[in-house]
C-alpha cells in the first residue's frame, strides 16, 4: 500500500475520531439543555392551569428561577469553554498573595460548605505568605471549580466530610492540592475526567444543590495549560480524590 493511501487511512481516522467527540458533545449538549427546559415548561403550563395557594405558586416560581439560573450557567460556560479553546485568551498576569485567594474562594462556596457539614483543613502553615504569578481572576476561577467539585462529590452521608488544602513551595512554583474523602473516581473515568460533559457515575453526588453546568473542570484544565502550567488529578472510587494544579511564582 503506497504512502499516499496510509495517510488517507490515517485522516479518515482522524475524521471519524473527531466526528464521534462532535456526536458525543451534542448529545451531552442535549441532555443538559433538555432537564431545565422540561422542568420549566412543567412549571409554567401549571401556573397556566391556575394555582390558588401563593405558597405553591411562590414554590413553583422559584424552581422555574432556578431551572433559569441553571441554564445561564451552562450557556456562560459554554461561551468561557469556545473562548479559551480559541486560544484567544488574554492573561493579565501579576502577583497576588495565594493565602488570600484561597480565603476568598472558600469564603464564596461557604454556604455550600457548610448546609453539607463539610469540614475544610489547611494541611500547610497559613501564617506564611505566598506569592502566586498568574491570572488572579483565571485562577480563582480554576479553584472555585475543584472546590466546587469537591464539594459536590462529597460523601453520600454527612459524616466526617472534608476537604484539605495543601501548598507545596518549590523553586519556581508552587502546588497546590485539593483532597476530599467523597466518592470518588471509578479508574476507566479518571482519563476522561476533563471532558466537556463527561459524566463519572453521579448517582450519588450532590450535584442538584450546586447547579452544575458539567464544563468546570474542562475549563479549570484550559486555563491551566494556558499559563503552561499542570492539572492532575489521583482517584480512589469510594475513598476520595485530588486535585493539583500548579502556579507559577514571580
Amino acid at each position: 500500500m503506497s504512502k499516499r493511501s496510509n495517510q488517507k487511512i490515517y485522516d479518515y481516522g482522524d475524521l471519524q475520531s473527531q466526528d464521534d467527540v462532535r456526536r458525543e458533545f451534542i448529545a451531552n449538549l442535549s441532555h443538559e439543555l433538555k432537564t431545565p427546559i422540561f422542568n420549566i415548561q412543567s412549571y409554567v403550563l401549571t401556573l397556566l392551569d391556575g394555582v390558588e395557594d401563593e405558597n405553591t405558586k411562590n414554590e413553583y416560581l422559584k424552581k422555574t428561577n432556578r431551572n433559569v439560573r441553571r441554564m445561564i450557567r451552562l450557556v456562560r460556560d459554554m461561551d468561557v469553554l469556545a473562548h479559551l479553546e480559541s486560544s484567544k485568551l488574554v492573561l493579565n498576569k501579576e502577583g497576588y498573595d495565594l493565602n488570600d485567594q484561597i480565603n476568598d474562594v472558600l469564603e464564596q462556596m461557604l454556604d455550600k460548605i457548610q448546609d453539607l457539614n463539610i469540614k475544610v483543613i489547611y494541611d500547610y502553615d497559613t501564617s506564611i505568605t505566598r506569592i502566586a504569578f498568574a491570572d488572579p481572576e483565571r485562577m480563582e476561577q480554576v479553584l472555585l471549580n475543584l472546590v466546587s467539585n469537591a464539594i459536590k462529590y462529597s460523601k453520600p452521608d454527612f459524616k466526617d466530610r472534608l476537604i484539605k488544602f495543601k501548598i507545596e513551595e518549590f523553586d519556581n512554583f508552587f502546588l497546590i492540592s485539593i483532597e476530599d474523602n467523597g466518592i470518588g473516581i471509578a479508574k476507566n473515568d479518571i482519563q476522561r475526567i476533563f471532558e466537556r460533559f463527561f459524566r463519572a457515575d453521579r448517582s450519588r453526588s450532590v450535584k442538584g444543590k450546586l447547579g452544575s453546568s458539567g464544563l468546570g473542570l474542562a475549563i479549570a484544565k484550559h486555563i491551566i495549560e494556558a499559563h503552561g502550567m499542570v492539572i492532575r488529578v489521583t482517584s480512589n472510587l469510594g475513598i476520595g480524590s485530588t486535585f493539583s494544579i500548579t502556579i507559577s511564582k514571580p
